[in-house]
């Protein structure tokens, strides 16, 4: 946590000089895909919301990303799950239609919960987007996620819990 508020005071510091404009970009989606551990698979889809902060200038992008979301975890029995997810984004909204970035979850949670029980994994994860603005104010998004969950609730796993991602959601990239 101390990392990412140094590297906010450092990016809010030199977007100063840089008279760069604060982004400010809700988002409200679908996702879908697959959780492995070992040599289980199992499907993994729901809503997933959650914001970007930070500054653009000239196009470039840089800041913070906070995810969250409800998804349905398709084992026997069925479990409810929820990401929650903080990393830092960089990216470039191109002057027609396309914006790309990347995000690195250095924080990564999966808080599996059953009718028995709740387990939180703990680990790290990347995100790759690429977004389409034709409409004014408004990005449809594209993105990929990969996470790799390396402790349960509090201990080391033999066998890594791996989750493969893909996603579609709406965003508000708003500047002030």
């Amino acid at each position: 946590m101390k990392q990412l508020i140094a590297a906010l005071v450092l990016i809010m510091g030199f977007a100063g000089h840089a008279h760069a404009d604060l982004l400010l970009e809700p988002y409200l989606g679908y996702e879908t895909g697959k959780a492995e551990q070992g040599s289980s698979k199992e499907d993994m889809s729901g809503v997933g919301y959650g914001a970007r902060i930070g500054y653009q200038k000239m196009g470039f992008m840089v800041g913070a990303d906070l995810h969250s979301g409800q998804w349905d975890y398709d084992s026997s029995p069925s479990q409810d799950v929820t990401p929650r997810d903080l990393g830092v984004f960089v990216g470039f909204n191109f002057p027609v239609l396309i914006r790309v970035y990347g995000v690195y979850n250095f924080d990564a949670d999966l808080k599996f919960k059953s009718a028995a029980s709740t387990t939180k994994y703990e680990g790290t994860g990347v995100k790759l987007g690429v977004g389409f603005t034709a409409l004014p104010f408004v990005s449809i998004n594209l993105e990929y996620s990969t996470s790799t969950y390396d402790e349960a609730d509090g201990n080391a796993l033999t066998n890594d819990l791996k989750t493969h991602m893909y996603g579609l959601n709406v965003s508000l990239p708003l500047t002030f």
